[in-house]
């Protein structure tokens, strides 16, 4: 019976993720990207995409139902499940992604040139022509694809060289772990110390056996990926964390009210006189761009890249401007309703809670693992470790799979909501990434390609802080211990830096979310750039009023 239940949960968990990455794709993709195969056949596999990052969640609670489950042992090697999900992830990242998005790219070239050759009766020069730049155009998208793969296959591969061997010195404990993986392999090693069982670990008393064994590829990428995810994740989560239900609060508190039609008026006249300075200043890009077209490249260069760091800051201006004014007409015309805005309010105060539950557990299991202490009433103090532990011993498996399940999903998208102010905040380039009915394919693309990092770091995250949980697991205990013996890295890994990483992470954003908007010097900063755009500017001549550096502060393009 459990495994229809087990069964069931994971295919509702798919078709959520599924129906989720759908929805995303509606909101988010271009307005104008549609009724061409191509775009459907991006957004295919970028749903697909979707549903594998979300996949690699399940993955452990798959695992712990793997070891405590003999029959399951008869049909599935978990080690297999592991190294294809994972060769999926990189395959998508470094074969795919690159395909799709040389396809994305040269499919708008040959479209254009197609509208121009069907205008009238296509002659047979057009026609070869148009077979010729086809054929260039699957050159390109081999040689792209080819080159990624042999850079992404020497990264890796080089990367892994110097970790493929270990070198282990065993203790009783460490001993009782390790025999269940190696045993068959090095089982002569083990004779040695006439080690024949799990049991004659203990006879290991003053000395450390010591044994080298070499790590297969296959199971270098998994935990390549983890690593690497991890400290993806340990950043970005440590930001959402606090942003992701704050932002909710934040929700209710700059709720849409109705206001007045004199009030209206009043913000509606201030964004015309910004709208009509971004009007001259864009004018005057535009002006600079003919001017250094006529001049010579080498002495256009740097000027072109201030040039285009300009406009890049007069784009985001803009889509704050824009962004007002629709909240403005939205205000005016639909004010949120009450029982929504306090709907909101109540799921901020949950995932609040949620997040400062996940935040005490880190701390208490930093410093229960500081302490090195084995006492139960401590233990205790990891609650949800502990919640997950008690269910398993009351053989209530598939309901610890569900609640490792939920929790592991808010984490990660806490990890996203991180990454998205992350960007916004300090104005970096993918800032854009996610605009409403704004956002390109190839840019989706890339998104989905750091969600299978930061996904396999929430996968490895989980196993550290549930680490009583994960100990039932078979698979992913290997990889843990593992990538505690690779040198430096695995040092910083069993030291939990990381760990502390997120903390101070929260710590940080926490005091940022929280500043007042005179004190906040990271968008203010933005708008000092802006002002830099238009210092040489003539505005008496353009607008009907004078600006200056303190009229651009009391203006307050950046809310």
């Amino acid at each position: 019976m459990d495994h229809y239940i087990l069964l069931i949960f994971f295919i509702g968990y798919l078709t959520i993720s599924g129906i989720i990455g759908l929805r995303l794709l509606m909101i988010y993709s271009h307005k104008e990207e549609k009724k061409r195969f191509i775009y459907f056949l991006i957004k295919f596999f970028i749903i697909i995409g979707f549903i594998l990052g979300w996949t690699i969640l399940i993955l452990l609670p798959v695992d712990v139902y793997y070891n405590l489950s003999s029959e399951l042992k008869k049909y599935l090697n978990i080690f297999v499940l592991y190294r294809i999900f994972y060769w999926l992830c990189l395959s998508y990242i470094f074969l795919l992604t690159p395909i799709l998005t040389i396809i994305y790219i040269e499919s708008d070239k040959l479209s254009c040139n197609n509208n121009k050759s069907t205008k009238g009766i296509i002659k047979f020069k057009e026609n070869n022509e148009i077979k010729k730049k086809l054929k260039i155009f699957f050159i390109k998208v081999f040689l792209f694809s080819l080159f990624f793969f042999v850079l992404s296959f020497c990264l890796i591969f080089l990367t892994y060289i110097p970790f493929r061997k270990l070198k282990l010195s065993l203790g009783a404990e460490d001993c009782k772990l390790w025999y269940s993986y190696i045993k068959d392999i090095y089982k002569q090693n083990f004779f040695k110390y006439n080690i024949r069982n799990i049991d004659h670990c203990e006879n290991i008393k003053k000395t450390k056996i010591k044994i080298n064994i070499e790590l297969s590829f296959n199971d270098y990428i998994t935990i390549f990926m983890s690593f690497l995810g991890y400290i993806l994740f340990s950043f970005y989560c440590g930001i959402g964390l606090i942003t992701f239900p704050l932002n909710y609060v934040k929700l209710f508190m700059q709720r849409k009210k109705k206001i007045k039609e004199a009030d209206f008026k009043r913000e509606l006249s201030s964004i015309n006189r910004k709208a009509k300075v971004l009007i001259y200043t864009t004018e005057r890009l535009q002006k600079e761009k003919e001017e250094l077209e006529k001049m010579n490249y080498m002495k256009s260069f740097f000027k072109y890249m201030k040039h285009n760091r300009e406009k890049k800051i007069l784009n985001y201006i803009v889509y704050k401007l824009e962004k007002d004014y629709e909240n403005l007409l939205e205000s005016y015309n639909n004010p949120n309703k009450r029982i929504l805005s306090f709907f909101t309010l109540l799921l901020g105060i949950i995932f609040l809670i949620l997040s400062i539950s996940i935040i005490m557990h880190i701390i208490f299991y930093i410093l229960l693992n500081s302490l090195n202490t084995n006492n139960n009433i401590f233990d205790n103090l990891r609650i949800l470790d502990t919640f997950l532990v008690l269910l398993v011993k009351h053989n209530l498996i598939i309901l610890s799979l569900i609640t490792y399940t939920v929790i592991n999903s808010y984490l990660l998208i806490c990890a996203l909501s991180g990454f998205i102010y992350f960007c916004s905040k300090f104005n970096l380039g993918l800032i854009f990434a996610l605009q409403k009915k704004d956002t390109y394919l190839n840019s989706l693309l890339l998104n989905i390609c750091l969600f299978f990092f930061v996904a396999s770091g929430a996968a490895e995250f989980s196993t550290k802080i549930f680490y009583l949980y994960s100990s039932y697991t078979y698979a992913s205990s290997f990889f843990n211990l593992t990538l505690k013996n690779l040198g430096f890295f695995g040092l910083l890994y069993s030291k939990n830096i990381f760990l502390y990483l997120i903390l101070v992470v929260n710590l940080l954003t926490f005091i940022l979310f929280l500043l007042p908007k005179k004190c906040d010097f990271i968008s203010r900063s933005v708008s000092y750039k802006y002002f830099n755009i238009n210092k040489d500017a003539d505005l008496e001549s353009n607008v009907s009023v004078k600006f200056n550096q303190q009229d651009f502060k009391d203006i307050k393009i950046f809310k």
